[in-house]
């Protein structure tokens, strides 16, 4: 399935590296919480009822080990993107792809959620892909660029992006990458922050790459209240962590055009 890949990293790559291997010694130096327990990096999704109030988790995301404890909104936001997508996740011979993984919570938890059959975590930055196989077993880890995957031709079932899509550059490169190692009516889902040239952007970048447009969905308000919830939650093991989600939450609440949205892309036959 894989391809040698050595990474030979852009301008703007070595800057998203630096960016984030800072992230990583920050926290590490940190006396509050280790980060290589810290798996996750994303905002989060709370279930909301029909009048915008938090619901409660179902049994099954109580039963998850315990590396979850602390990061079950993080977690809850890959299934929702799974189930957005509206793919066969019964079916257990599927492979699927995390792009931008970070420090590998996310293509865990579909590892042990859903049970794929090939999971694999591609990210560009060394000490999430150190972090992220540490930390996992039966996950294939690489260090790879989003534009040049390491993933042979019309492999894989499903690939996803959560909040790293702004990093990839140029975005055809992804697209036609994702095209490439899809199989037919393969499935690419973007969850991302995103405001209106934004959104143009990536819709047209991918259906002139021969994607169909399935299904789009503004989570906002499910993303900024978890935001909310977990600030609190996190302050419990890192204030640098819980004045990151008061940050993210406040992109969501100050009027800005920012929306929180999730893409389902089809590859056409």
């Amino acid at each position: 399935m894989f391809k040698k890949n050595k990474l030979k990293a852009t301008d703007d790559e070595i800057l998203v590296i630096g960016k984030y291997s800072k992230v990583q010694e920050l926290r590490k130096k940190s006396n509050m919480f280790y980060s290589d327990h810290f798996i996750f990096m994303n905002d989060g999704f709370v279930n909301l009822n029909d009048k915008g109030y938090p619901i409660d988790f179902d049994e099954k995301m109580y039963a998850l080990p315990d590396k979850y404890k602390n990061f079950l909104y993080q977690a809850n936001l890959y299934r929702k993107s799974l189930e957005f997508s509206e793919i066969d996740l019964e079916n257990k011979s599927q492979t699927i792809v995390d792009v931008g993984c970070g420090l590998g919570g996310g293509i865990s938890f579909y590892k042990d959620f859903y049970n794929f059959e090939k999971c694999i975590g591609i990210d560009l930055t060394g000490k999430h892909i150190e972090i992220a196989k540490s930390n996992n077993f039966n996950i294939d880890f690489y260090l790879a660029s989003a534009t040049k995957l390491p993933i042979k031709s019309n492999s894989v079932d499903v690939i996803t992006s959560v909040e790293s899509v702004d990093y990839y550059n140029p975005l055809s490169k992804f697209a036609k990458e994702s095209f490439r190692v899809l199989k037919n009516t393969g499935t690419v889902i973007i969850t991302c922050p995103i405001n209106y040239e934004q959104e143009q952007i990536l819709e047209k970048t991918f259906l002139k790459n021969k994607f169909i447009l399935k299904n789009k969905k503004n989570i906002t308000n499910n993303v900024a209240i978890a935001c909310s919830i977990s600030k609190f939650l996190f302050l419990k093991f890192s204030l640098q962590e819980a004045q990151t989600m008061h940050q993210e939450e406040q992109r969501y609440i100050d009027g800005s055009n920012t929306k929180y949205k999730t893409y389902v892309f089809v590859k056409s036959k």
